[in-house]
Parts: structure tokens; sequence; C-alpha cells
């Protein structure tokens, strides 16, 4: 908070509190030329937002892929990211941060590269923030397209919740199908524009 003090000696100053404040306690003016602090009258203040600490964001995906000329009941494969949780899930379905410039998929439970993600922080016209979370092939799938992707964005706290247990092996089931975004358009990319009030976990 940041008051505007006024008096004859000092037309006007600013004080601010350390850690701000919402009451009217522990401010104090500066000490004018009596020695003392000078007197209080005619306050002001206002509030300015404080720059909130930015939660680190996360993402999971897991894409069904088909081959150029393929027949989905026959031909369809899936990719996944690998990352935080991969070596104990069973379909090896792991999460990375949004921030990271290394952001892969993988062909099915393989380390085999199927293609890359990109996550951007965009502004739109009405100065809102988003992400824009870009997947693309590698080029020796470029002849591949991508059809249901499901696709969690949130923290990492959050992602457990899509859990539902563990197989026979000990290995945990992920609901992907539970992901809060989805597309299923039949396409060469992949791409989701994410806004930051639609991200809830």
């Amino acid at each position: 908070m940041l008051l505007l003090l006024r008096d004859q000696m000092m037309p006007m100053c600013i004080i601010m509190g350390p850690d701000g404040t919402l009451g009217d306690s522990g401010l104090s003016s500066p000490v004018n030329a009596s020695g003392n602090p000078a007197g209080l009258s005619n306050l002001s203040s206002c509030f300015i937002k404080c720059e909130e600490d930015e939660v680190e964001l996360v993402l999971a995906m897991k894409t069904y892929i088909l081959p150029e000329g393929g027949y989905p009941e026959e031909d369809m494969a899936w990719a996944v990211t690998h990352g935080e949780g991969s070596d104990d899930d069973a379909l090896h379905i792991g999460y990375k941060s949004t921030d990271d410039e290394d952001i892969t998929l993988y062909f099915r439970y393989y380390d085999d590269i199927v293609g890359y993600v990109i996550v951007t922080k965009e502004t739109d016209t009405e100065d809102k923030d988003y992400l824009k979370i870009y997947a693309f092939f590698d080029d020796e799938y470029d002849d591949w397209t991508f059809e249901k992707s499901y696709l969690y964005v949130g923290t990492a706290g959050g992602f457990p919740a899509y859990i539902l247990g563990q197989d026979s092996n000990g290995d945990n089931v992920t609901n992907y199908e539970g992901f809060p975004f989805f597309e299923d358009e039949s396409s060469s990319t992949r791409a989701f524009e994410i806004y930051y009030d639609e991200i809830t976990e």
C-alpha cells in the first residue's frame, strides 16, 4: 500500500509499508525540519497490484497417431511424453515442466522419438496471457497425423489425481482420457491455446 502524505512543510511524500499492508497501523511520516515526524493530514491511499510468485506448470500428453493411408482399426498407434513418473507408469506417461526446452513425444513404450512439443507464453489482443502448446512430428514420421490428443497442463501436485491405481505389474494406470484438454482433429501438427484461467489444478 502507498500513502500520499501532504502537510505545509512537505507538499507530498510517499511511504510504502515494507511488507505491504491492508491497515493503517505501523506507518510513520518522515522527520521534518523540527527533528520530529511530520504531522499527518489529508491522507490518501492507493493499492497497487503485487506481482504474484509464478507457479511452475507441467504438461503430459498422450496422443493417437496414424500413418498416411493407414486404417484406424489396424494402423493406429500412440505416443506419449516421457518425464517425471514415466518409469512407474504402465504407458510410460510422464510430465515435464512447461519451461523445459526438451519435451519429446515417444512411440508407445519405447525410446523411439516421434515428435516434439514446444511451449510459448503468448498474450492476446485483450492483454490476456495464455500458453501456446505446439506438437509436431520428427522427420521420420512426417507422413503421420495426430488424431485424438489428451493433454494435462497444471501443477505437478495436481497430476496424481489422474492416477487411477496400479495394474497387476504394480505400474500406475493414468486416466489420460480425463486430462483437462483434448483435441481430435486429424492434423499433421497439434496446437493448443490454453489461457491461465483455464488451468485449475
